[in-house]
């Protein structure tokens, strides 16, 4: 009974949903985290390259560089013949970020190490399809083929599948959407969340004071 859950929550208002678009030619993916061996970007360079055969996709890397770890990405776009579909972005403000997923057919963060992203619930609140993994927090708001497509971490074969079907699939990605951002807005308005610990806080005090 001391136990009280208030779940992290972002600002609803900077990251509205977009209009329901079509995917685009070719379908753009991205990726929006710290430049850094835990969030998978190698991984998703290993799925782009499964894909681009049967299904060209662009990417879109947006986030600072983690202890230089961008150049070791860098290395293997090229290794990997993928140097004209992926785009460095470099960090990102809130705004800037929000601007981005605008234009993504899909967000994909294939990490390994993880609470819950709050870029996962920025991205879901945009009303943007989410690829992720199975990991720590993430199942409390990505449910696989509910709100999200989860997979193993550390698979690009399952990402690249992942990816594939919700590129290809309309009517999974619209439920997706939809489920993904009421789940968000009904569990993660920072304001309600807020106002909900500062209410916590207030009934602790008094308590204690009687």
């Amino acid at each position: 009974p001391k136990l009280h859950v208030v779940r992290c929550g972002i600002d609803l208002d900077k990251f509205t949903t977009r209009q329901p678009r079509p995917v685009a030619s070719p379908p753009r993916v991205a990726i929006v985290a710290r430049i850094s061996p835990e969030k998978g970007h190698l991984v998703l360079l290993e799925a782009l390259r499964f894909l681009v055969d049967r299904l060209p996709i662009d990417l879109d890397i947006v986030g600072p560089d983690g202890d230089g770890f961008q150049g070791i990405v860098r290395a293997k776009t090229v290794a990997l013949g993928l140097e004209q579909r992926v785009v460095f972005h470099g960090p990102a403000s809130p705004e800037e970020a929000s601007q981005l997923l605008a234009t993504a057919d899909v967000f994909c963060l294939p990490t390994f190490a993880e609470g819950l992203p709050i870029v996962i619930m920025e991205a879901m609140a945009r009303g943007v399809p989410v690829v992720t993994t199975y990991i720590a927090g993430i199942p409390e708001l990505a449910e696989n083929d509910d709100t999200a497509i989860l997979v193993p971490a550390g698979n690009a074969a399952a990402l690249a599948d992942g990816l594939e079907r919700v590129l290809t699939d309309t009517d999974l990605r619209r439920r997706m959407v939809d489920r993904a951002g009421a789940r968000v807005r009904a569990q993660h308005d920072v304001r309600h969340n807020v106002a909900e610990l500062a209410h916590l806080f207030g009934s602790s005090d008094a308590t204690r004071h009687r």
